[in-house]
This record gives structure tokens, C-alpha cells and sequence, in this order.
């Protein structure tokens, strides 16, 4: 029989996690929803399985899995299938490999450790997250139900052993569930304190959690233990306080903060509680909210809705841009609920209840084989994007020859009403050339990789300098002084420019303490490689945790630093950056997706300093923005300006293009 008030559990987890994805700003912590789901899990499953030991004896893992199978994957082969067919025909050919693969792990319920591995960020819609980033979870609840009853067979045998000694099995599970609580909540605090976006998808990090729920699956319950007025009157108010903490955490957490580590604890606690006590029968407690259908509704839908709902947010941003409002949140609520309550009732039902998948061996064959054809099909999209690709690779790749041939094309591509030259292939990437060959420093990497561009026996060494805006440059200067007598080394590291602009903010002396390292590690590196030529370029507007340079600190701070080095070569040149546009969507007209009137103030006080030094300043703003400097399309002449939504990064492709502007202005700046 279910139990209506872990149903309301269930509803209260999807709406925080959903709340979360749509406004992260005002709930930051909703992704302890998650967390709650984990906890019910643990109860049910092992209040299920030592259900069946006690009555049988015995623990029968294949139909167990064959219910499990019937249960979640005709709903997850589904989304994954439409999913794939998004990734296929709507969403950006550049994301196709990733989401492809992301869609390929997740058919095999190990998306947590491929999201794990490629250091997904778990809310970042600008910076192109995965269309399967909600399978994160449902990949460390398929690996519990993997595990789990091969754990309690374990149990079982060790209780069959001693069961003539004893008379109590309950106490060597309890054992087993105790042991797997420590260890994975030790290696989660430990782990998330050493690599906390590893842990937040490690299954040995969230085991301790469903073994929580396990434990409590074998103590009574609230209404077993409220025999006194005082007693139902203690246990209503735990209950409250249990859930006011899920409720606040969802509030005071945030994304930023290591996780799960120790501070999971709280809201799994309270999770853990509100189960134990469960529904008093009373019209005081937390579990009378589960008295209202729409509640129980939303908690028998949650799987479906959590399944859908993300990669409903993902399309309608690729359509409308990242900024979310409270009618494009109410649409894609109601879509997410129609699109759920179509899943449960035309998918998930008939295929839970009805003979198709009935035997094990059928479930199992389903669940092999949807997986290898969801495969199949993911192998395919990926072919089909890259062939398309690598064709559209071949248009508009001219590389500008003027600022008016760029201020042209962005005057046709503004006056008109639909993107010029711009399909779902036009390649948008999001690494640069320096960054693939491993040239890219991040903040915990001592030194970098060195990776030379150019001629080995050329004469002329140029050393490219700064942040990952320099970085996002190399490809262009790389291309631009191919075939010269210069080779071209970047030294760049993410988030860390060549300014000498020191962060007081004491929530990152981490990153802080890393960047000095690196800038005196980078100067000690061009004083012994005496390069011809610095060329140095960074993002003028920089934040770091909410920290703004001023135009002013800024500017002292790159006066300081080219100080140091004119002692090395008077050949330097800065390099201005890209103007960022802040959202924007193929879908949308031109118009509106432009940077309209960007502030310039910083960058003209960058110039002054940098001219005032006696070098050479590249003002880069009309290769982005027309002559009055106010309108800065996100396409121009057939290719994406940006690496991605909301990225200050220009995309490789339009580093390309400017790659002889970029050798002319900076060869105007070099005396041999």
C-alpha cells in the first residue's frame, strides 16, 4: 500500500528541483531535492527487500530487476529518444557529440560518472550543459538497485548462518546498511573537500543516503511511537521542524558550496524524519498537506515530470535565451506536466502492468536492447552532425580582409528580419586551438604544457599572453602569421589576466594565491624566452565573485605589468576584447539579439593606459559592432560571433576570420 505522505515527499522533491532549474537565483539550494528522492529510495527498496527475506526466506535479484526495468525504463528509453532526435534536428550541431554520448551513457545508467568525468557544471544553461544533465540521479538510483540486493543476499546468507545461533537477521542488515552509511559518508566529506564536482555525481558519495533511508526502514514508525498525547505532540513538531529545514536549505544552500560533503546531512536528516514519523492522521502536521489530490497528483507524476523537465528548459533555451520570466516558466510547466501525464498513461502504465515486459527475461532483453539501439542511433546523429558540419566548415570561412567588409555584412545581417547563412550545422565551438592541444592552464595547474605554433626553424618568437581571452585570440593569430617567419607560443590561464590587478575578496584566495603564482611563474618564463614579441590580451571587465575592477585600479594594474616586461622587447601589443552578448537564440531577429549600447568605459580607459605607455593598443570594436559602436550582432556574414549563449568568448570560427586583421594590426606594432 503506498503511503500518501511519502507521495507528498515526492512532490515537495520535484518542485524544488524544478523551481530550482527555472529560477536557481531564488531558490539556489532547490537541488536538495535529489537528495529526498535518494532517501525515500533507500526506505522503499529496503523495506521491500527484507519484506521479501522475512517472508521467503529468500531475495530473488532477477525479478527484482525485472520490476525495477518495468518501473523506469520505458519512460527513460523514451526521453532519451526524443532527446536524441532534439540534439539531431534542433539544438546546436556543436553539442551534438557531447549530447550523443551524454545520451549513450545515460541508456546505460552511468551518466553521473560521464558528467562526473567531463566536470559538468549542474546549473549552467549558458555554458551549454547536457540535455541529460537530470540523469545524473537516475543513474546513482540505478546503480543502488544494481547493488542493493546483492548486498542483502550477502545479509541473507551471513543471517542463514547464524540464524540458529541468533534469531536475528534484522541485526546483521542493520550491520550491512550501517557499514555502507559510514564508509560512503566518510569518503563524501573527504571527496567533496578534494574534488567536489567529481563527488556531487559519485555514487560512492550519495550511497550513505539511500543507506539512511535503509536504516530507518527497520525502526517503527510515528504512529507506533505516538502512544501519548505529549508523544504525538513531540513527533507533529519534529515534523514541521524536519520540514521547515528542507525548506530553508533550500533556500540557504547554494550550487557554489562543495556538496554533498557534510552539509547533505541536514536535508537528508530531515528527509529521513519526515519518513520515520510519517502521517499522525492529524490536520497539524506536514503530511496533511498529502490530503490535497493536486499534491499526491504531482507525487505520483515526479518521475515523469523530473524526466521531461529539463530538456524542456534546454529547447526553450536554444528558442527564447537563458533569461527566464514567470509566463515562459509557466509554459514550460504546463508542457513538462502534459508531456508527463501522456508518459505515465500511454507508456509507463502499460508497460509496468501489462504482459509485455511480465517475465524477467522479457524486461531484461528490453532493457538490452533499447540501450544498444538508443546507442545505435546516438553513433548516428553524431555522423550526420559532423558530415553536415564539416560541409558548412567550408562556407563563409574567408578570412576578413577589412573593418569595412565586417561593417558591412553587419548592417545586412541587422536590416534583415532572419539570420543570414546560419543552419543548425554553422559550426559555434567552444574551445579554442591552444586549448585543444592541452596549452590551457586552469587555476590548480602549477605550469602549463607548451605547445609552439608555427615554423620550428623560424627566427621570430611571439608569445601570446593573458586570460582565456588571449586564449580565445591564438586561434586567429595563430592562423594569421602561419605561413611567417614567427612561431607563436600562448601562455594563457583561465581567469587569470596579465594585469597586475590583485582580488581582496577573501571567499578566493585559492584563486587568487594560484593566479599570482601563475603570473610570476609566466613572467619568470618570458624573461628567460626573450621573445621578440608580447602580444597580451584579457577580459577587461572581469568579476570575481561579484569583485569589479574599476577602470581605474584596472588600468594601474596593467600599466604595472607592462612595466615589467618593455625591459623584455618594446614589441607589445594589447589586443581589446569582444563585446558580450548576453543572450541570444538563432529563433530570435537579428535585432534582438544584439549587445545594444555596450559600456565602454573600461575598455577606452584600457586604451588610454596602453597608449599612454607608448604601445600599441588594437581596437577590436568594429570587427563586432557597426561604426557607432551601439549595435554588436551575434552573427555576421554567415558565422556565430560567440562561442555559445550567454559566453564572453568569441567561437573559433570568428577567431579564424579575423586572423588578418589580426596579423596586420599586430605586424603594424612590431619593429624587426
Amino acid at each position: 500500500m503506498k503511503r500518501a505522505d511519502i507521495e507528498g515527499l515526492r512532490a515537495l522533491s520535484i518542485g524544488l528541483v524544478f523551481a530550482f532549474h527555472l529560477f536557481p537565483a531564488a531558490l539556489p539550494g532547490g537541488f536538495i531535492g535529489v537528495d529526498v528522492f535518494f532517501v525515500i529510495s533507500g526506505f522503499l527498496i529496503t523495506q521491500h527487500l527484507f519484506t521479501e527475506y522475512h517472508t521467503t526466506g529468500r531475495i530473488k535479484p532477477l525479478a527484482f530487476y525485472a520490476r525495477r526495468i518495468r518501473r523506469l525504463l520505458p519512460a527513460s528509453f523514451l526521453v532519451l529518444l526524443v532527446s536524441l532526435a532534439l540534439t539531431a534536428f534542433i539544438l546546436p550541431a556543436s553539442n551534438t557529440q557531447k549530447f550523443a554520448d551524454g545520451i549513450t551513457a545515460s541508456a546505460f545508467y552511468v551518466a553521473n560518472w560521464f558528467l562526473a568525468l567531463t566536470s559538468t557544471g549542474y546549473n549552467q544553461i549558458g555554458a551549454d550543459p547536457s540535455i541529460i544533465q537530470q540523469y545524473w540521479s537516475l543513474s546513482v538510483e540505478e546503480q543502488f538497485y544494481l547493488i542493493w540486493p546483492l548486498l542483502f543476499i550477502i545479509a541473507g546468507l551471513i543471517a542463514t548462518a547464524l540464524i540458529k545461533k541468533s534469531g536475528r537477521a534484522k541485526t546483521i542488515f542493520l550491520s550491512v546498511l550501517s557499514i555502507v552509511f559510514i564508509a560512503s559518508l566518510v569518503t563524501s566529506i573527504l571527496q567533496t573537500r578534494a574534488l567536489p564536482e567529481q563527488a556531487f555525481y559519485s555514487t560512492f558519495t550519495r550511497a550513505w543516503e539511500f543507506a539512511l533511508g535503509g536504516l530507518i526502514a527497520f525502526a517503527p514508525t510515528g504512529a507506533r511511537l505516538a502512544t501519548t498525547r505529549a508523544r504525538r505532540v513531540a513527533l507533529i513538531t519534529l515534523a514541521w521542524l524536519a520540514f521547515a529545514i528542507i525548506i530553508a536549505t533550500s533556500f540557504l544552500f547554494t550550487d557554489a558550496m562543495p556538496y554533498p560533503g557534510w552539509r547533505a546531512l541536514i536535508p537528508v536528516a530531515a528527509a529521513a524524519l519526515l519518513i520515520l514519523i510519517g502521517d499522525l492522521d492529524t490536520n497539524h502536521e506536514p503530511a496533511y498537506l498529502t490530503k490535497f489530490s493536486p499534491v499526491l497528483a504531482i507525487g505520483a507524476l515526479s518521475y515523469s515530470i523530473y524526466l521531461w523537465h529539463w530538456p524542456v528548459i534546454i529547447t526553450a533555451a536554444h528558442y527564447r535565451g537563458t533569461t527566464m520570466t514567470l509566463p515562459r516558466a509557466a509554459l514550460i510547466i504546463a508542457i513538462t506536466l502534459a508531456l508527463a501525464i501522456a508518459t505515465k498513461y500511454a507508456i509507463e502504465n502499460p508497460l509496468r502492468f501489462g504482459p509485455a515486459l511480465r517475465t524477467p527475461l522479457r524486461a531484461i532483453l528490453f532493457a538490452a536492447i533499447g540501450a544498444l539501439i538508443i546507442t545505435a542511433l546516438a553513433i548516428a546523429a553524431t555522423w550526420r552532425a559532423n558530415t553536415l558540419t564539416a560541409q558548412a566548415e567550408t562556407n563563409h570561412t574567408t578570412p576578413f580582409t577589412n573593418t569595412q567588409q565586417i561593417n558591412n555584412a553587419i548592417h545586412t545581417q541587422i536590416n534583415t528580419n532572419t539570420w543570414t547563412g546560419i543552419t543548425q550545422f554553422t559550426p559555434r565551438k567552444g574551445s579554442s586551438i591552444a586549448g585543444k592541444f592541452g596549452c590551457y592552464a586552469v587555476h590548480d595547474e602549477p605550469g602549463i604544457k607548451r605547445c609552439t605554433f608555427g615554423p620550428k626553424n623560424s627566427n621570430h618568437l611571439m608569445v601570446v599572453i593573458g586570460d582565456s581571452f588571449a586564449d580565445m585570440y591564438a586561434a586567429g593569430i595563430i592562423a594569421g602569421f602561419a605561413n611567417t617567419d614567427w612561431r607563436i607560443l600562448p601562455i594563457t590561464n583561465s581567469q587569470c589576466p596579465a594585469a597586475d590587478f590583485h582580488r581582496s575578496n577573501s571567499q578566493i584566495k585559492a584563486e587568487l594565491s594560484s593566479c599570482e603564482a601563475f603570473q610570476e611563474w609566466r613572467h619568470q618564463e618570458i624573461v628567460k624566452l626573450k621573445p621578440e614579441a608580447i602580444v597580451v590580451a584579457h577580459n577587461s571587465s572581469i568579476y570575481f565573485n561579484g569583485e569589479k575592477p574599476t577602470g581605474q585600479s584596472w588600468t594601474a594594474g596593467l600599466t604595472s605589468f607592462l612595466s615589467k616586461i618593455e625591459s623584455i622587447t618594446q614589441n607589445i601589443v594589447v589586443v581589446g576584447e569582444a563585446p558580450w552578448i548576453t543572450s541570444c537564440s538563432v529563433s530570435e531577429a537579428p535585432s534582438s539579439c544584439s549587445s545594444i549600447n555596450p559600456d565602454w568605459s573600461t575598455y577606452n580607459s584600457e586604451k588610454r593606459a596602453v597608449n599612454d605607455a607608448g604601445f600599441d593598443f588594437i581596437d577590436t570594436r568594429r570587427w563586432y559592432c557597426d561604426e557607432t559602436l551601439t549595435i554588436c550582432p551575434e552573427a555576421i556574414d554567415g558565422t556565430y560571433v560567440h562561442r555559445a549563449l550567454n559566453d564572453p568568448h568569441i567561437s573559433d570560427e570568428y577567431s579564424l576570420r579575423l586572423s588578418h586583421l589580426l596579423y596586420e594590426s599586430i605586424s603594424a606594432g612590431i619593429v624587426q
